[in-house]
C-alpha cells in the first residue's frame, strides 16, 4: 500500500497521469503561442552568473518531493517542514518573473496544507495532483523555451577551418560541406566515377574528424556517441570497402546507412531543435 501511494506521488509530481496527457497547455505549446518574458533574462547567465530561475525551481522540487517521503514515513513534524520550506519557496519563485504570476495560483498550495493537516497520504492524493497539474502546465509550453535559450549555446559562434580546402568557416559551412561529400559518393559510384567516390569518402572522413573536434566548443567531456569509436569503425569500414579493386554497390550503401543512422541521424534528433530555435530567435 505505502509503495502504491509512493509512486502515485511521483507520477502526480512528475506530471506524468494519462488524466494530464491533452492540457490546453500543450494544444497552446504545439501552436508556438507562448513568448518569454523579458524578466528571464536576469535570471540566467550571462546576466547573472547563476541560472537563478532555474535553481529556484528545484528549490521548490526538494521539499515538496520529500514531502511524499515523510507521509509514507508517517513523519508528521517532517512533513510540516517540507510544507513550509515549499510554501517559502514557491512564493519566491513566483516574485521573480512578474509576467508568471498567475502560472503560480495560491489556491492548491492551501489546499494541500489543510489536506495535509489529516494526516493521510490518501487524502492528500487529490492535493498533490493539484500542484502537480499546475508545474505541468507551465513546463509543457515554457521549459523547452527556456532551454533553448538560456542553456545551449548558438552554433553560430563556432569557427572551424575546413581541412580539405583549409578555408576558415563557420558550423553550418561545414556540416553543407559534409553532406555534400557524403552524398557525392553514392552519385559519383552511380556514374562509374571511382576514383572521384574515393576522393569524397576522403574529404568527408577528414571532414568527419573536424566535426568531431567542433564538438568541444560547447561540450567539456568526451563524446561517446555520434562520433564515438563505433562510428569511427564503420568509417573505416567504407574505406576499405571504397578501396577494393572491385567495389560492393549493396556494401558501400548499408555502411553508408549505418553512418547516416549513428551519426548524422542521431546526432540531428538531439541537437537541429535547438539550433534552429536559437537560428530563428536572430
Amino acid at each position: 500500500m505505502k509503495a502504491c501511494l509512493l509512486v502515485s506521488l511521483c507520477l502526480l509530481l512528475a506530471g506524468t497521469y494519462p488524466a494530464l496527457a491533452q492540457s490546453p497547455a500543450q494544444d497552446a505549446a504545439r501552436e508556438g503561442a507562448h513568448a518569454l518574458p523579458a524578466a528571464l533574462d536576469a535570471l540566467f547567465p550571462p546576466a547573472s552568473p547563476m541560472p537563478v530561475f532555474l535553481l529556484a525551481m528545484h528549490k521548490m522540487n526538494t521539499p515538496l518531493a520529500a514531502m511524499s517521503a515523510d507521509l509514507m514515513e508517517r513523519d508528521a513534524e517532517g512533513v510540516q517542514a517540507d510544507l513550509a520550506a515549499f510554501k517559502s519557496a514557491y512564493a519566491e519563485a513566483q516574485a521573480l518573473v512578474p509576467e508568471w504570476k498567475d502560472r503560480f495560483p495560491q489556491a492548491p498550495v492551501d489546499e494541500l496544507e489543510a489536506a495535509l493537516k489529516a494526516a493521510n497520504p490518501v487524502a492528500a492524493l487529490p492535493a498533490f495532483e493539484k500542484i502537480g497539474k499546475v508545474c505541468h502546465d507551465c513546463h509543457v509550453p515554457y521549459m523547452v523555451p527556456v532551454q533553448q535559450k538560456y542553456h545551449w549555446p548558438s552554433f553560430k559562434g563556432i569557427a572551424l577551418q575546413d581541412p580539405v580546402s583549409k578555408e576558415e568557416l563557420d558550423f553550418i559551412r561545414l556540416m553543407q560541406y559534409l553532406n555534400m561529400s557524403f552524398s557525392a559518393v553514392e552519385a559519383d559510384l552511380s556514374q562509374g566515377q571511382v576514383d572521384n567516390a574515393r576522393r569524397q569518402w576522403q574529404a568527408f572522413v577528414a571532414r568527419f574528424q573536424t566535426l568531431k573536434e567542433s564538438c568541444e566548443a560547447c561540450h567539456d567531456s568526451p563524446r561517446t556517441y555520434f562520433v564515438d569509436a563505433g562510428v569511427e569503425a564503420t568509417l573505416d569500414s567504407m574505406t576499405q570497402a571504397l578501396a577494393a579493386a572491385t567495389i560492393d554497390p549493396a556494401a558501400v550503401g548499408q555502411l553508408g546507412q549505418t553512418v547516416g543512422t549513428r551519426s548524422c541521424q542521431g546526432c540531428h534528433l538531439v541537437h537541429m531543435p535547438a539550433a534552429y530555435s536559437l537560428l530563428a530567435a536572430h
